[in-house]
């Protein structure tokens, strides 16, 4: 099942669950909703989405499996191990599971005014991160703190380009 099939349903579900807290919002707390916070929910429900696709849903949801692989406990101890993966796939999992979180870093404080402190979002991240590699462990996938650790420097990466952009949105923009 590839992901690419799946891009009408994330943009259904993430529409549909948008416009749900949209109405509760506007209609329930009788707050208004800025148009260009509405757009970045819907992306970031899109985002959250796919990421439990691509993290845990790949198994085909949460399966229970008693085939476990031994997690790794032990920080850069899996990167050492050129040998075993090659040093391409080895760059190719540092990059992928540090871009993977970038969009999290990035949207959480651009959505949430409360998350526009470092320590709140890669905080609340690196718990995200955490519950991913163990749930991953549980259905049978590895569990590698490697992993968690460039989760969170995406993370960081993220919430520093949400700085930048920031910053240059307060210099050229009037609000």
């Amino acid at each position: 099942m590839l992901l690419i099939s799946k891009i009408p349903l994330f943009i259904a579900i993430a529409l549909l669950s948008t416009l749900f807290i949209y109405i509760f919002i506007s209609k329930v707390q009788k707050k208004k909703i800025v148009a260009y916070k509405y757009i970045l929910l819907v992306a970031f429900i899109c985002y959250l989405i796919m990421l439990y696709e691509v993290l845990i849903g790949i198994s085909g949801g949460l399966k229970f499996n008693e085939i476990r692989h031994q997690p790794n406990i032990i920080p850069i101890i899996s990167l050492l191990e050129i040998y075993d993966m090659g040093i391409r796939n080895m760059l190719k999992q540092v990059i992928l599971n540090i871009v993977i979180m970038i969009p999290f870093g990035f949207l959480l404080p651009c959505i949430f005014n409360f998350f526009q402190s470092n320590w709140k979002t890669v905080g609340v991240i690196m718990a995200i991160s955490l519950l991913i590699e163990i749930l991953q462990y549980f259905i049978g996938r590895s569990a590698d703190i490697d992993d968690f650790i460039m989760n969170t420097i995406g993370a960081q990466v993220g919430y520093l380009l949400f700085l930048f952009l920031n910053k240059i949105k307060n210099l050229y923009i009037e609000d």
